[in-house]
């Protein structure tokens, strides 16, 4: 657990179950970044655990059967007027047969995540992607 959130529970043990969800995630980066926004946005615990479901199971959540998390609505650029054109843009300075997938996920009205994935066939595909996408 990276020393800012160890900090941080020390001063407000509330947030003792919400450092326990965030072990889960992989890397130190992104467990700070998330722990800004439960700062930030004062997350429930629940949400919390929704989010990093859907960070580590990007194809959708996995809640098991009779629970009653809340579940977040998913969208797509095909399905949303504002990220229709940007994403028409991007597909059009993708080599051919690279095809990004974008999703997005909310609660109600509140924003949770955005995901972009890139399939990519060899490591020269990704770093040509990661240099146009880096101008």
């Amino acid at each position: 657990m990276p020393q800012e959130i160890q900090d941080d529970i020390k001063q407000h043990p509330h947030l003792l179950g919400h450092a326990k969800a965030i072990l889960v995630l992989p890397d130190s980066t992104r467990r700070l970044a998330l722990w800004q926004r439960v700062r930030n946005e004062d997350l429930s615990v629940r949400h919390l655990r929704i989010i990093i479901d859907a960070y580590m199971h990007p194809r959708g959540i996995s809640v098991s059967p009779g629970s009653r998390a809340p579940q977040y609505k998913e969208f797509h650029p095909r399905n949303d007027p504002e990220l229709r054109e940007p994403y028409e843009r991007l597909l059009e300075r993708m080599p051919l047969g690279v095809k990004p997938s974008i999703t997005y996920g909310q609660i109600g009205d509140k924003f949770i995540f955005g995901l972009v994935f890139f399939n990519c066939n060899s490591k020269n595909e990704l770093l040509y992607l990661l240099k146009i996408l880096g101008r």
